[in-house]
């Protein structure tokens, strides 16, 4: 699984081990905590099915944030050093989870979930 790096990020800079990153420092992705990814999924269950668009899709909003940023916040958090960071950007990756553009959820604002 390619996505796995950013679960990596966190456990590995929490536990004061090296971590290498396969996309580059300006990578945009998208993030939303377990946490709330279910609490949207439980509101979501109870949102007012006439504020929904006649699709009934919505987008949920998310964090976009470079994967510097990300990596510099984890190192704050855990009192880990940036030293041990490396940077491997791998270009098929990156253009899969590293170039997130945006994200506009119109829908979801309409139906209430922001």
């Amino acid at each position: 699984m390619k996505s796995v790096f950013l679960r990596n990020a966190f456990h590995l800079l929490a536990a004061k081990e090296c971590f290498t990153s396969p996309v580059s420092k300006q990578a945009k992705i998208w993030l939303m905590s377990v946490q709330q990814c279910a609490a949207n999924l439980a509101e979501g269950a109870t949102l007012d099915s006439k504020k929904m668009a006649k699709s009934r899709v919505v987008t949920l909003p998310a964090l976009r944030v470079s994967m510097v940023d990300l990596l510099n916040e984890i190192v704050d958090q855990t009192q880990a050093s940036s030293a041990l960071i490396r940077w491997q950007p791998e270009p098929d990756l990156e253009g899969v989870f590293g170039n997130q553009p945006p994200l506009y959820t119109p829908a979801a604002e309409k139906a209430g979930t922001i």
